[in-house]
């Protein structure tokens, strides 16, 4: 979604300033939720719990945004994009956590 976003919005219309702005506020919403996500899989003690949640909220947002239009697009890539890098962190977490692979394989 990351690559695709602001050539998909320039398509269907928009500006270039504002689907790059899209792509930054994406950005910015999956960076302020990824450390929160993470912490919160380990208060929770179900790693698993919050990847499931991570995927319907992206998956929700996608699939909003392919049926939405003018400012609810913002709306739904910020829904899609929230969860985005907490996933991928709970995720290296569990790799690194999981018997026998630990820090040295996981990367």
């Amino acid at each position: 979604m990351i690559g695709y976003l602001p050539l998909y919005l320039r398509g269907i219309g928009w500006t270039a300033a504002s689907a790059d702005g899209a792509l930054a506020a994406s950005n910015s919403a999956s960076m302020m939720v990824a450390i929160p996500m993470v912490l919160l899989s380990d208060k929770l003690g179900s790693r698993k719990t919050i990847l499931l949640a991570a995927m319907l909220i992206t998956a929700s947002g996608v699939g909003l945004l392919s049926v939405v239009g003018g400012a609810m697009v913002w709306v739904s890539v910020i829904i899609a994009s929230i969860a985005r890098d907490g996933f991928m962190a709970v995720t290296i977490t569990m790799i690194t956590e999981t018997e026998g692979v630990g820090a040295a394989y996981a990367g």
